[in-house]
């Protein structure tokens, strides 16, 4: 197999994988230390590990002072907001910000919810208004299949409307597999619209509850189902030189120690990016 030298994007490691949501202490330090000597560019925090850090009564700016002395750079915020027009939603959204503003990063993804495409792009289009106050920051939209915001399309369109520099498409792969005509789309799509992208695996599934598939059943690049090598050909194709997250979401994986762990997941993901 011959290797590919023109991709030259940074890899994340996406902390959402090790969150509070699967029931754990978060260890933000170690998985830092870990994502860094496993070679990974960036690391994304997730708001409810930074919430249970400041809850400690630990400082982002130490956090941002051990990833420096580590040699990395924080990433994209994840897991900011679940956009819906509430309150609520914009509030959380602006507490995000400006944890990611202590960070150093300006980039904060989102999920969007709504029961109408006009209702989800005037929530999008609120959300940037509210943020514009506050900073120059850009939201990185997530769809998924079984929220209301359920395709790149739509993604796209309302990038369109906000603007790029506001907001911007992620693309992950789990969701882009269950997206019906999400290839076809993400083959004709701006670059620029994209704020980046993210890669994972899936294992066969086991019933028709997507939330379980997508939280609990993921697996290393290339260990699955997915079409992750096409995912990268086609990326690097494009000329596609941004941020590729990598987010392994699943239960059974997280007893595996995060420094075997992190080293898995830069291994399997970067070699799909470096191979032709």
């Amino acid at each position: 197999m011959t290797r590919r030298e023109d991709f030259a994007g940074p890899f994340s490691f996406n902390h959402f994988c090790r969150s509070p949501w699967y029931g754990i202490e978060p260890d933000l330090p170690r998985a830092i230390d870990a994502a860094a000597r496993a070679g990974f560019a960036l690391f994304s925090p997730d708001c409810l590990s930074l919430a249970a850090w400041q809850k400690e009564g630990r400082s982002l700016a130490a956090l941002t002072r051990h990833a420096r002395d580590a040699g990395i750079v924080i990433g994209p915020l994840v897991a900011c907001a679940m956009l819906d027009g509430s309150a609520a939603a914009l509030d959380g959204l602006i507490a995000a910000g400006r944890m990611a503003g202590e960070l150093g990063t300006n980039v904060l993804q989102v999920n969007v919810t709504g029961e109408t495409p006009e209702t989800r792009g005037a929530a999008v289009a609120t959300a940037c208004d509210r943020m514009d106050a506050i900073g120059p920051f850009r939201l990185a939209i997530e769809y998924m299949p079984f929220s209301g915001l359920a395709t790149l399309a739509e993604t796209l369109d309302i990038v369109g409307q906000v603007g790029e520099a506001r907001a911007g498409a992620m693309v992950d792969l789990w969701h882009l597999s269950h997206d019906p005509t999400g290839w076809e789309v993400l083959a004709g799509a701006p670059l620029t619209a994209i704020a980046y992208v993210e890669i994972d695996d899936a294992l066969a599934p086991l019933g028709t509850d997507l939330m379980v598939e997508t939280t609990d059943r993921r697996t290393f690049p290339g260990e699955g189902i997915l079409e992750t090598q096409r995912f990268a050909d086609l990326l690097c194709a494009r000329g596609y030189q941004g941020p590729v997250s990598v987010e392994i979401l699943s239960r059974a994986l997280i007893e595996e120690p995060v420094e075997s762990f992190a080293a898995r997941a830069y291994q399997t993901s970067s070699a799909l990016f470096r191979a032709a």
